[in-house]
């Protein structure tokens, strides 16, 4: 990493779910066979980094993900600013969320309820103060979009709306670096899908074909863009 840039933040989308497959309904599903397959696929391209701090989504679907994946960090923790969007009050039925593994600490944000953007804005402010600099967020498709629109549009609510429909397949990868100022913020890559190129549809938003239907997708980009060595 160099000097002009303090943080290197990876962004990693759950794999599928039931719920993207029919299997079950609800706003929890957990990983279906495939996206249990796909998270298997992340052990390889994060073998070698050992992450200075994971947030993680408390959904069954990211934590799932998370725990197949075997990624490791120093620091782990619940953000429910990281759950996915859904129409005001859509959460409701789920709460209190309790029975979260033991393994990440206790969410602080009580952000169920709070509007996606919003969270989004204040998720990404944490990032600028942190510490850390190398930081794993596992997290949904609309918040990342937000999230996205968060860190490229510099306050511009036109230019914020627009990255709702930069989609993130299941189990992809984007990487942005955070500057000692902001004009030197990068979005380094954006939905790196290389490890699962076999195992996911062209379309992120589309459900996954049946096995042996997908065909192979090329991803333009440095294999080992990502990886941090020991």
């Amino acid at each position: 990493m160099s000097d002009s840039h303090t943080k290197k933040i990876w962004l990693l989308r759950h794999a599928q779910s039931k719920a993207q497959t029919e299997e079950e309904y609800g706003f929890d599903a957990g990983l279906s066979k495939k996206g249990e397959k796909q998270s298997e696929r992340l052990r390889s391209p994060f073998k070698d980094i050992f992450f200075d701090k994971i947030c993680l989504s408390p959904l069954k679907r990211a934590r799932e993900t998370f725990e197949i994946s075997k990624i490791k960090g120093k620091s782990i923790e619940f953000d429910s600013r990281l759950i996915e969007d859904l129409p005001g009050g859509g959460y409701s039925s789920l709460l209190p969320y309790v029975g979260l593994p033991g393994y990440a600490d206790a969410d602080r944000h009580n952000a169920w309820m709070t509007d996606v953007r919003a969270r989004a804005l204040s998720f990404m402010n944490d990032l600028y103060m942190h510490d850390q600099r190398h930081i794993l967020v596992v997290s949904h498709c609309g918040f990342f979009s937000n999230l996205l629109g968060a860190f490229l549009s510099h306050g511009d609510a036109g230019l914020f709306a627009k990255f709702k429909f930069c989609m993130m397949h299941n189990t992809g990868i984007s990487v942005l670096y955070i500057g000692l100022e902001r004009k030197a913020d990068t979005l380094l890559c954006w939905n790196d899908i290389r490890h699962v190129h076999d195992l996911v549809d062209k379309d992120p938003i589309r459900p996954v074909p049946p096995e042996g239907q997908a065909k192979k997708q090329t991803i333009a980009g440095p294999v080992d863009f990502f990886r941090r060595k020991k």
